[in-house]
């Protein structure tokens, strides 16, 4: 474990001097990885030309001989260094492993870097530092809430670093629930199947309050969201349950990977 727990750091790590490196590169090639409303600024400034997004093809293309030679180096530190002598105990680690450091990205780059830095915002945006952390969490809503939602301001100056702490609080709750499965399990002698079980159990129970309670009752049965924003009032969108099909299917098929992970991890204590 402690092992595991050392190439986790390393990790991390990297992919931050990654990230680094990729903020000395010139504003204009990088603005496309920023939220829509950024590249928007940036076109109106005449900074970068008025055409589409790179695809995601596009983007494949450009990384997949970096993604091969990654993918090799890890699989050599995986079978040398861990041990790991078949496909699953090999698949469990890795994934494990990238699974950190999307976390790392997600709260310490996403959220607690991104629009704190003067080296991350980009120049003639500094006004926009709202619609960093915005239109992330508009992502998350059907298109047309989205589109109008970018036209709502902060209701005071504090409002979306308060936003940001409960969503941080919210995560370690989660996580604080899983640790507590884990460490309980562990005290009571679970089987790697007893384990599998129970955080199919969590993890499948936290996707259905997201499916019912958000999606369909928060957004398509109450005012909740007009309340707040109430630039969208009127969008079809609050009527349209299963606008986000795809990517729930998408989480669903990855959750029993992450349940099968996390119980392998509590067998070895």
């Amino acid at each position: 474990m402690t092992t595991f727990l050392i190439e986790a750091i390393v990790l991390c790590v990297l992919f931050h001097l990654g990230v680094q490196l990729q903020v000395r590169k010139e504003p204009a090639e990088r603005v496309y990885g920023y939220p829509p409303a950024i590249v928007e600024r940036y076109i109106e400034l005449g900074k970068i030309p008025d055409k589409k997004n790179p695809s995601t093809l596009e983007r494949v293309k450009k990384k997949w001989p970096a993604a091969i030679v990654l993918g090799m180096i890890l699989g050599a530190v995986v079978y040398f260094v861990n041990g790991s002598r078949s496909f699953f105990d090999g698949f469990l680690v890795s994934y494990g492993l990238w699974l950190i450091v999307d976390w790392y990205d997600a709260i310490v780059i996403d959220i607690l870097w991104l629009c704190h830095s003067k080296t991350y915002i980009l120049p003639g945006t500094e006004d926009m530092t709202a619609a960093y952390p915005w239109e992330r969490l508009l992502e998350f809503f059907p298109k047309d809430i989205e589109e109008k939602a970018k036209q709502h301001k902060p209701p005071f100056p504090a409002a979306p670093a308060i936003g940001w702490i409960i969503m941080v609080l919210c995560m370690v709750g989660f996580i604080g629930v899983i640790v507590y499965g884990g460490w309980e399990g562990v005290q009571r002698g679970y089987t790697f199947g007893q384990f599998l079980l129970r955080f199919l159990i969590i993890l499948f129970g936290v996707k259905a309050f997201d499916i019912i309670g958000l999606d369909y009752i928060l957004i398509t049965k109450t005012q909740f969201f007009q309340h707040y924003i109430p630039e969208t009032r009127g969008c079809s969108g609050y009527h349209n349950f299963g606008f986000n099909r795809k990517e729930q299917i998408r989480q669903c098929a990855m959750l029993p990977f992450a349940a099968l992970l996390t119980a392998w991890i509590c067998t070895l204590f």
